[in-house]
């Protein structure tokens, strides 16, 4: 091959390459200006907004001279939910946002939604009034809206699911190879390997055991019944409602076509539960609200003798067992499949959501630190909490673990 040829071929690569880096890359105001005048808009107003979001994307609003609006999405993963808006269009769903043709691989236009944060206000709102039956009326209509989803036919007979077990491993093995030393001196390799005294003198083996129990009894269950479209980023945040109060689920980024929607429902009660505390955290705003501080008092966590010693004296509201039988028992009926069953391998996907969070908030927020290891080490407890119910309820033998 002549050699400037090979050039070509090797210049060519490379500018897939970074074309392929550059389109993941969030764009700026004026980038999206450029970009809204080389579609011929005019009289456009191009304003920015910010979310609580842990991904890398910036976010925009247009804003016409007629009043109208649009909203702008650009980043991490933006061309995976630009092409799955595509895919779920003939479906007609009216909890999908519409999308613009004028969108792009790397630009999301979709319609603006009046109330982006209905989701994570529902949840302030419950932990500040405590105003259950409003939450469970609000998380009704939300797993309804998730339904619209769940309806789309798929292929059922496939090879087993192996989301969870695939993303446990992956995980695990990701933290595993990180030697960047991190808070208290560790590397998140030292961090996942560490035996943890968890309250004194409960003793809990380190997150890479926990993972390793996690994925042995996923091996031991049975599969759901029916797989589904789910949403796979499905919690209180991607919650929205549009001017007539109608729920539109967003961020569809990671949406699986042939998976077990217990998922889904272990990603919304891991919010519910704990996780919104560690959205809080990285928002200065939070810095003062007392529900907040008065959890920050009580989780501590301390390394010495080559062990974890956290001290957890959060008591949990006693509404938070009730939302989630509640949302359990929804899910089984919305989803016709067995209650025991969606809760364990849902109690699995909750453990599984913060396993998979531990790197990115040590990287870019470490002052979650204290608090993300707490989700862990609580996400596993109840894991193993409902893995002992479930036996009971099935009637089943197995080996102690």
């Amino acid at each position: 091959m002549p050699f400037k040829t090979l050039l070509l071929i090797i210049n060519f690569l490379l500018l897939l390459t970074f074309n392929a880096f550059a389109h993941n890359k969030p764009l700026n105001k004026n980038q999206i200006v450029s970009y809204f005048k080389e579609n011929g808009e005019k009289e456009f107003t191009i304003i920015p907004v910010s979310t609580l979001g842990a991904t890398e994307c910036s976010y925009f609003i247009a804003e016409y001279a007629d009043g109208k609006k649009k909203f702008i999405k650009t980043g991490e993963k933006v061309d995976l939910e630009v092409k799955n808006l595509n895919l779920l269009q003939p479906f007609n769903l009216t909890s999908i946002p519409l999308m613009y043709k004028e969108s792009s691989h790397n630009i999301l236009i979709s319609e603006y939604l009046n109330y982006p944060h209905a989701g994570n206000d529902a949840v302030n709102k419950l932990y500040n009034d405590f105003n259950l039956n409003e939450f469970i009326e609000f998380q009704e209509k939300v797993f309804l809206a998730l339904k619209e989803l769940y309806d789309i036919q798929v292929n059922n007979k496939s090879s087993k699911t192996r989301m969870f077990k695939d993303r446990a491993e992956e995980r695990i093995k990701d933290l595993i190879k990180d030697n960047t030393i991190h808070k208290l001196g560790l590397s998140l390799k030292e961090i996942v390997e560490t035996d943890i005294i968890y309250n004194h003198h409960n003793y809990i083996p380190s997150i890479e055991k926990m993972t390793k129990n996690v994925i042995s009894i996923l091996n031991d269950l049975p599969e759901v019944n029916n797989k589904r479209v789910i949403h796979g980023d499905f919690h209180p945040p991607n919650i929205t409602m549009d001017i007539n109060y109608n729920i539109k689920l967003i961020d569809l980024s990671d949406i699986k076509y042939n998976e077990d929607p217990s998922w889904d429902l272990g990603k919304w009660l891991n919010f519910i539960k704990r996780f919104h505390w560690v959205v809080k955290l990285r928002s200065d705003k939070y810095s003062s609200n007392e529900n907040y501080n008065h959890l920050k008092e009580n989780i501590r966590v301390n390394f010495k003798d080559n062990k974890f010693f956290v001290s957890d004296s959060y008591v949990k509201p006693n509404v938070i067992k009730y939302i989630n039988d509640k949302a359990i028992e929804k899910f089984a009926e919305i989803t016709k499949e067995d209650k025991y069953l969606i809760e364990i391998r849902s109690a699995a996907a909750e453990y599984i959501v913060n396993l998979s969070t531990l790197k990115r908030h040590l990287h870019h927020y470490p002052e979650t630190f204290e608090i993300v290891l707490y989700c862990v080490i609580d996400s596993y407890l109840n894991f193993i909490e409902k893995w002992n119910e479930y036996k009971k309820q099935t009637n089943r033998k197995y080996f102690n673990r």
